[in-house]
């Protein structure tokens, strides 16, 4: 769609993306990053060994995002991010293990189901063992779980910062790619890796990204674009290396397609583009 054909929009929310890592691991590759007995990097404080034992997939790879950024960063302590909220926008989270667990439910009944499933595979153990592991005060919370995840996690997201709940956000999404089909046994009938990314998010106008993540609603509905990790990094490498012309762009939509996701260039302190 041309830019004399796209509909009118209207802003609704936006933030500054202070900066952002990305990760795409391999099984083995997440079964290793399971077992580090330092998943932050220094001043971070190690965690227990056994803080990753039972976590998703998907869980462990947003870890390690998270630990990218902080490197993009230049590894500030965790006091900066101490009252930081945690959002997570997981896609389809514990799908291998649950195969199994409900395989073996009807089998045996609720004696052949760990009860470790609820705290480590629910919609919210993603965001809680982020929290935990960032030491963070503030509130935590799974967004989505489907198919359109990533854009429940940045309405959620950026709602905490419009209403001032928090003074920053972290929000991660993961996703596998491909999609993640199980056999029956929970492996994945294809090759695929799952891919994570966190973003810094604060208030303000222009973050070291120079970037901004916004929903806005449009005038007239688009086809449904699911927001995943790897299409906002993308987008964000072609803001770094400036590939793209100042302004805005659409990255993705909600499920309605009424609600759109987009990239913008920051604004300096007295609102011009950077």
């Amino acid at each position: 769609m041309s830019p004399s054909q796209t509909p009118p929009t209207s802003d609704l929310l936006a933030a500054a993306i202070e900066a952002h890592g990305l990760v795409r691991l391999a099984r083995p590759e997440i079964a290793e990053y399971r077992r580090r007995p330092d998943p932050l990097p220094e001043p971070w404080p190690a965690s227990r060994s056994s803080t990753l034992r039972n976590s998703d997939e998907q869980t462990v790879a947003a870890v390690a995002a998270v630990r990218q950024t902080l490197e993009n960063m230049g590894n500030p302590g965790p006091s900066q991010f101490k009252d930081w909220g945690v959002v997570a926008a997981s896609r389809f989270l514990g799908r291998s293990n649950l195969v199994l667990a409900l395989d073996r439910f009807k089998d045996e009944g609720p004696w052949g189901v760990s009860p470790h499933l609820i705290p480590h595979f629910a919609l919210h153990a993603q965001a809680g063992a982020l929290s935990l592991i960032l030491g963070g005060h503030g509130p935590n919370l799974g967004a989505g779980g489907g198919f359109f995840a990533g854009s429940d996690g940045v309405l959620t997201a950026l709602s905490w910062l419009d209403s001032r709940l928090v003074p920053g956000v972290w929000l991660v999404l993961t996703n596998w790619s491909p999609e993640y089909r199980p056999d029956l046994n929970g492996q994945p009938l294809e090759p695929t890796h799952c891919e994570a990314l966190a973003l810094a998010l604060s208030p303000g106008q222009g973050g070291n990204e120079s970037a901004r993540l916004l929903m806005v609603e449009s005038a007239e509905p688009m086809a449904p674009s699911p927001v995943t990790a790897g299409v906002i990094a993308e987008g964000l490498e072609g803001w770094r290396a400036r590939e793209r012309l100042a302004g805005r762009e659409t990255i993705g939509t909600d499920s309605t397609g009424r609600y759109l996701v987009e990239l913008a260039a920051g604004l300096d302190p007295e609102g011009a583009s950077t």
